[in-house]
């Protein structure tokens, strides 16, 4: 439940947020990183028994067995300290965030993407376009946009945004089958502002373009597709975009 008085909440979706008992947590300059690091390690491992080896491993990579260990113990104190509660249990060498005290945008969102999986033969297309709204309140930006270069979070971010995007797009395919062109194309057009990298939005933007006779705007999406993969990862589109835009001209 959102709208819970939770104790302790977690935004990670964007940049990463704590609060306790609805007061940011502001960390001083004497903060170190890995205390902040281990709570972000342990989100995106699930949150649930995750072995300590596997925070260990992640966070003091090149660290002694014995080093590695001792900085974890009081890693794991001085996070403790920090919030002030004993959200973090740690017990037989494994470490869970407490689900009766805290929320995460994580397990929220999952929830969400969940619920429109399960739903989706039979629910309607307003039901079905809420949870999608809230899911894309939660999905601010990319998982911990501050461990970009960090690859214990990579696994994590892959599975959320590739979920993210494929419940967007086949939401908008609904919108296209039920020929609601111009909302289909919105929708869309959400995706890309979350990820301008995601191909296949701008397919079915031409598509979309191309079913309402608009094959300038067609063409267009295909050289804002052509620009923006170029610019960024110095590729062209797709054999299959191609040839989409080949088949609209």
């Amino acid at each position: 439940l959102d709208d819970w008085p939770w104790e302790v909440r977690i935004h990670s979706f964007g940049h990463c947020e704590l609060s306790v008992n609805g007061e940011p947590v502001r960390f001083s300059r004497k903060t170190q990183k890995k205390p902040v690091q281990l709570i972000r390690a342990l989100v995106a491992m699930g949150g649930s028994d995750v072995p300590e080896t596997r925070i260990i491993e992640a966070l003091w990579p090149d660290a002694e067995a014995d080093a590695a260990h001792t900085a974890f113990d009081t890693t794991l104190h001085r996070l403790r300290k920090l919030f002030s509660n004993d959200i973090i249990v740690h017990s037989e060498g494994r470490l869970s965030l407490d689900r009766r005290r805290v929320w995460t945008d994580v397990w929220a969102f999952e929830q969400l993407i969940q619920r429109l999986n399960e739903g989706a033969a039979g629910l309607d297309l307003k039901p079905r376009r809420e949870l999608l709204e809230r899911a894309l309140t939660l999905y601010r930006g990319h998982f911990l946009m501050e461990e970009m270069d960090s690859a214990w979070a990579l696994p994590m971010r892959e599975k959320l945004r590739t979920a993210f995007l494929q419940s967007l797009e086949d939401f908008g395919r609904l919108l296209e089958e039920q020929r609601e062109w111009e909302p289909a194309i919105r929708w869309y057009r959400r995706g890309l502002e979350l990820d301008m990298l995601a191909e296949q939005f701008y397919q079915r933007i031409m598509f979309c373009y191309a079913a309402t006779d608009r094959k300038a705007d067609a063409v267009e999406a295909y050289r804002q597709c052509y620009r923006v993969l170029l610019a960024s990862l110095n590729v062209e589109p797709s054999a299959r975009t191609k040839q989409l835009y080949k088949s609209i001209q």
